[in-house]
């Protein structure tokens, strides 16, 4: 099960990063705003599963590898580290 905001949001800013994409080129693909991708980002909001399905898309990975790396991966001080990650995630984000 997908956590909280502030989960999402922080995997979504890792997998992009690593994709060298700025929140405007998100958004301008997966078609939602930046605006959006920001608030996303910081936790402000939850995506519903058509938003984070076309984030998905939009930096070309499985939705089900993005949704593996939010489990049992809670934010400490509102921010997620490679290192708070699992083995298994880890994985996951090396394919990325």
């Amino acid at each position: 099960m997908i956590q909280s905001p502030k989960t999402i949001g922080a995997i979504i800013k890792i997998i992009r990063k690593k994709q060298s994409m700025t929140q405007l080129q998100l958004a301008e693909i997966s078609g939602v705003t930046r605006n959006y991708i920001a608030l996303l980002e910081r936790g402000n909001r939850k995506p519903s599963y058509d938003c984070l399905e076309k984030i998905a898309q939009a930096v070309g990975i499985p939705l089900g590898d993005i949704v593996l790396l939010t489990i049992q991966c809670e934010p400490a001080d509102d921010e997620i580290t490679v290192s708070q990650m699992s083995q298994l995630q880890k994985r996951v984000l090396r394919n990325i």
